[in-house]
């Protein structure tokens, strides 16, 4: 993404957010703000095509653990359950502030694929925040990855879990993610859940 669509966006999410001033937000430690749909665009349209695009691996990694339930990739899919509303959470993060390691468990039905975008510069507009993500699998210790992002860099990582093959068949593997510690300054990142 762009500087000016980075800025357009983010004007765009200040005036559907319930933001507050810098000192108002720090108070929240860490301030995160849910947005429901309809997103601002360009989210609305980038959740919509992203969904789509990924229906066919969001269908594969049910299969491969077992599931029947299926996703739709369109409002015009009648045939499977019917997409809910895309969402999207926009975190601030100030000096000595940070996001723990966490997964959306109780998203268990959701679509099982989001992205993440930085919206903030690295070593300009805040320092430390790198996006951590660590997968847990089942008898394994944690593997923790640092996935460097600059600003408008987006991710696509497991919104919880996702099947890998493992020496008795395929099994569920965990992922959780976070942002370390911000050193100084203000990040800014934002989470699309797909539905």
């Amino acid at each position: 993404m762009a500087e000016p669509e980075i800025d357009q966006l983010l004007s765009a999410l200040q005036g559907v957010s319930e933001g507050g001033s810098e000192e108002q937000l720090r108070a929240l430690s860490p301030c995160e703000q849910c947005l429901t749909g309809p997103l601002p665009e360009p989210l609305e349209s980038w959740g919509r095509a992203l969904r789509s695009a990924l229906t066919p691996i969001a269908h594969r990694w049910k299969s491969d653990v077992g599931h029947s339930r299926l996703f739709s990739s369109s409002a015009s899919v009648k045939s499977v359950c019917e997409p809910p509303a895309l969402h999207a959470r926009l975190s601030y993060l100030f000096a000595d502030q940070m996001q723990a390691l966490g997964h959306d468990a109780a998203r268990g039905e959701a679509f099982p694929i989001q992205m993440v975008v930085l919206l903030s510069e690295p070593d300009r507009d805040f320092v430390g925040g790198e996006f951590v993500i660590a997968d847990q699998r089942p008898r394994m210790h944690s593997r923790p990855m640092v996935i460097p992002l600059n600003k408008g860099d987006a991710a696509l990582i497991a919104a919880s879990q996702r099947p890998v093959k493992g020496r008795s068949g395929v099994c569920h593997m965990t992922l959780r993610h976070g942002v370390s510690r911000v050193r100084s300054g203000s990040r800014i990142g934002l989470e699309l859940f797909l539905g």
